[in-house]
């Protein structure tokens, strides 16, 4: 075959485009759905609607800052035909497992509770170690099956409330029940309230 030779021209890069085409294969990345900036206290952030045109959902929490002392940041759920997120003593089973900078191994975990935990270790607040915060990834798995078990994977890094020491956590859990979730809640322990932070939640089709 010869070679066919394209004359070539400059594009401005300063110039606005738009593009009409479709990208083969492109699925399977997050896109963001949307943000939640806690600006003053609030018990919960809360995602009531997990449209049906995504399969997986990943939570991240940035920078979230709590009024009590040595909490524990957790996850609830809605499933289908739900008004409420769940909450009984045994609705929930979890493992996490982490290290703090003192080189100690920190665990939370549970065959039967009313919550999912999201780091292995309880949180400090910002008036009791200045600056302390946690982040955390959550990777939720297939929402809407109905026959499987809601599945979500966290890791995190945050202060740890005992010592105050930087902690990592590595961990993960499931809602023990057959059924579609319609909902999602990032809470606390108690009477606990979120201070500040930002809680954004995307979504992959696949």
């Amino acid at each position: 075959m010869s070679l066919i030779k394209v004359q070539s021209e400059g594009i401005n890069l300063a110039d606005n485009f738009t593009f009409t085409g479709t990208v083969a294969g492109a699925g399977g990345a997050f896109e963001k759905i949307s943000t939640t900036t806690i600006s003053s206290s609030v018990a919960s952030v809360d995602f009531d609607t997990l449209s049906t045109d995504y399969r997986d959902f990943r939570i991240i929490c940035s920078d979230l800052r709590i009024d009590t002392h040595q909490q524990f940041i957790v996850l609830k759920v809605k499933r289908a035909g739900q008004s409420s997120f769940d909450g009984g003593a045994s609705d929930y089973i979890y493992a996490v497992t982490g290290r703090d900078s003192n080189a100690n191994e920190i665990n939370a975990q549970s065959t039967s509770d009313n919550k999912l935990k999201l780091i292995p270790a309880s949180l400090a607040r910002d008036a009791s170690v200045d600056g302390a915060n946690a982040d955390i990834l959550i990777d939720c798995y297939n929402v809407h099956a109905t026959d499987s078990k809601f599945m979500i994977r966290a890791s995190s890094t945050f202060i740890d409330g005992t010592y105050g020491r930087a902690a990592v956590g590595m961990g993960g859990g499931y809602r023990n029940a057959l059924d579609a979730i319609i909902g999602i809640q990032i809470t606390n322990e108690g009477s606990t309230n979120f201070i500040s932070g930002t809680v954004t939640l995307y979504g992959r089709k696949i």
